[in-house]
């Protein structure tokens, strides 16, 4: 259960039965079925605090809290970048249809470099947003996002995926838009040129809204 710590109070008292009780009833059903189950939540907000502001029962940490492991932020631990990274290359090589994409020295060093603010998922995106937009197979700096040569976010602010995904969307849109007009509409040789396959391309045409 990821978030643990954003879960409504209403919601809280629900899952404390369930652990105590052993007991569900599946969503539209009539009968109680007892279940054997492990769980396991994440949090990046410190539950201690949330217990006495009131927002998180103290009845239900104790009851989650039985193996705790605390994983010190992405900048604390540079040696997990690039396998991280690699992880996710060959996870959107997958499944966008394309090849695996290696990284530069010089991109590399920047990418151990940074602290990303935005931790796991920051880099998760980074690297959705060079395998949809880059043709090539090797990685620049230049392909990087700017946000990486700057660094001046704050270390504590969270990392906001809406805006990633939106400039996603308006890159992605003119690199389709620059496809099109070099093959003179032949959707393709499009495809062929960046380095996709068709009904890749063509779900591209449909997420940008060009198709």
């Amino acid at each position: 259960m990821d978030e643990i710590g954003d879960m409504p109070l209403s919601m809280q008292a629900k899952l404390l039965r369930v652990l105590q009780d052993k007991v569900i009833e599946r969503v539209g059903g009539t009968e109680s079925k007892r279940v054997d189950m492990r769980i396991i939540a994440a949090t990046n907000k410190n539950l201690r605090q949330l217990i006495a502001e009131g927002k998180f029962r103290e009845d239900l940490y104790y009851r989650l809290n039985v193996i705790t492991l605390e994983i010190p932020p992405l900048r604390e631990r540079k040696d997990d970048i690039l396998p991280l990274a690699k992880a996710f290359i060959t996870h959107f090589s997958s499944e966008l249809g394309i090849p695996e994409k290696t990284f530069s020295s010089e991109a590399l060093k920047v990418i151990t470099e940074y602290s990303w603010p935005g931790n796991v998922r920051q880099l998760e995106n980074c690297i959705e947003r060079i395998m949809n937009l880059h043709v090539g197979a090797v990685i620049e700096p230049n392909q990087l996002p700017s946000d990486l040569f700057t660094d001046d976010q704050d270390i504590h602010s969270p990392f906001v995926e809406d805006d990633y995904r939106n400039t996603i969307l308006v890159e992605e849109k003119k690199i389709v838009e620059k496809a099109l007009i070099k093959c003179n509409g032949n959707k393709t040789k499009a495809a062929k040129m960046l380095g996709i396959s068709r009904s890749t391309f063509y779900d591209k045409l449909k997420g940008t809204g060009l198709g």
